[in-house]
């Protein structure tokens, strides 16, 4: 069943044209809380990723952003500028709830991912609330545990 489909979008975040897809929620579902669903990390993987179920969801609004470097929006240049990861990943997807969701909202991070939701889901700063913006988060297969909070050694970084 297609309700309609996700229509591409951009924002822009930190100097970095950012590409969203979004579908407005169904009718009747107007007021439930919109999903911001976040797209695994691999070669080729952007929001394309949520396509089939955001063209089958028949609830309240969605959001997929391509994270930086992925998909329609701007491609990362390791040697022209750098990034800390899974943050900046993250700033970016508070800038498109900050310009485009402005609701509490259910994240739905795929795989690798994982970080990013937990980071929005968890993190204050004085321009981001991850408990007033995330209402839920939905981590569907997370790498473990240990994986997500055991720090890279300082060799390995070199």
């Amino acid at each position: 069943k297609c309700l309609s489909a996700p229509a591409l979008n951009f924002y822009h975040h930190d100097g970095w044209r950012l590409a969203f897809r979004h579908r407005p929620a169904a009718k009747g579902h107007e007021q439930d809380a919109p999903l911001l669903l976040i797209h695994p990390v691999g070669v080729g993987l952007s929001a394309w990723f949520w396509e089939r179920m955001m063209d089958r969801w028949d609830g309240g609004a969605v959001y997929a952003p391509d994270l930086i470097g992925c998909g329609a929006s701007d491609e990362w240049a390791p040697d022209e500028r750098g990034m800390f990861l899974p943050l900046d990943w993250s700033r970016g997807v508070e800038a498109l709830w900050q310009q485009h969701v402005r609701q509490p909202c259910v994240v739905v991070a795929q795989g690798g991912l994982a970080p990013v939701g937990v980071q929005l889901a968890a993190r204050e700063a004085d321009d981001w609330s991850g408990a007033a913006a995330v209402s839920r988060l939905v981590l569907a297969a997370p790498p473990t545990w240990a994986d997500m909070t055991t720090a890279v050694p300082e060799a390995d970084l070199r």
